[in-house]
């Protein structure tokens, strides 16, 4: 465990420089790049702390993840579930996510494990937003492969709702007016959407969620309004894309089958013009059925060892 403080503490210092950095060199973008690496680093590091000490989880069983005292604070929770049961019966009151039915993983697996994150006053740090302030800490849901024990290197899942959003509800705003709910993506990216009464926030996506307000001074660019419930315009994409997929594999068919009827009749085109091209035979009957018979003998017969006869002279006699 103590590799693992230091790495944290190396870490948080690599956060602070990087946030640091991108608002010297790019105070009016969002923070991608490093800082997102960073923050990637960070998921990894608290999906450890959420499967540490867990050797045999229990399916639908919470169970609280311990951080070290150097980042304390950040509060993280794993839950261990059945594909097929956090697809028809979703997952209630997951801290402050509340999971309907119709959510789906990619690729998927028979088991998976979900990982809270808080990073309370950490937000800021780890993550960026230009020209806004944070009115509450920064909630992280991400999906992790869990089909063998222990829970070591898993790989992440995306997960996607398909039918009714995933909701945050955001406890205890210092603030209201002119709130935003904010997802930050795999990559890092903000979205902003409006915040819903009763302090909710909803996405169909993972990745890492809060509520913020703007400073007064810059304006997000870039960002795509409606952003943590604009799954349906991806759903659209994977549609799109599985609809020309089944349409090249027709036109790939049905040019197979030409190309194999065009062969087939060059073949009889051949064979036709090669029957054309010899010698026509006349056909005779012989018994109740008609043959081909050659019309003439080109070679006549000549014996194997015929010789020409001497023409016979008186004189020699």
């Amino acid at each position: 465990m103590e590799s693992i403080a230091c790495m944290t503490t190396m870490l948080l210092i690599f956060g602070i420089l990087s946030s640091h950095q991108s608002s010297a060199h790019s105070p009016g973008q969002p923070s991608t790049g490093f800082a997102a690496a960073i923050a990637k680093s960070l998921d990894s590091l608290l999906r450890d702390y959420s499967f540490h000490g867990v050797s045999h989880p229990r399916t639908g069983v919470t169970y609280q993840g311990k951080v070290p005292s150097n980042i304390s604070g950040v509060r993280t929770a794993m839950v261990r579930l059945r594909s097929g049961s956090l697809r028809f019966r979703g997952l209630k009151r997951f801290h402050e996510f509340d999971i309907p039915d119709g959510v789906i993983a990619r690729p998927y697996v028979q088991r998976l494990a979900l990982v809270y994150q808080n990073l309370e006053n950490w937000s800021s740090i780890y993550y960026r937003l230009p020209g806004h302030r944070f009115i509450a800490p920064v909630l992280g849901l991400l999906a992790y492969e869990a089909e063998d024990l222990p829970l070591t290197n898993s790989t992440e899942l995306h997960i996607l709702a398909t039918e009714k959003p995933i909701s945050i509800k955001f406890r205890n705003l210092a603030q209201k007016t002119g709130a935003k709910c904010v997802w930050f993506d795999p990559e890092g990216l903000p979205r902003l959407s409006d915040l819903r009464p009763g302090n909710v926030c909803i996405t169909r996506r993972q990745g890492h969620f809060s509520v913020v307000v703007n400073s007064g001074g810059l304006v997000v660019p870039n960002l795509r309004p409606g952003g943590a419930a604009d799954g349906w315009s991806n759903i659209w994409r994977i549609a799109g894309a599985v609809a020309g997929g089944f349409l090249f594999l027709v036109l790939s068919v049905l040019l197979l089958m030409w190309v194999k009827v065009y062969r087939r009749e060059k073949r009889m085109k051949e064979m036709v013009h090669h029957a054309e091209s010899e010698e026509a035979l006349q056909k005779q009957r012989i018994g109740g059925a008609q043959l081909p018979v050659a019309p003439m003998v080109r070679t006549r017969p000549a014996l194997e060892n015929e010789e020409p006869m001497a023409p016979h002279s008186p004189a020699s006699e």
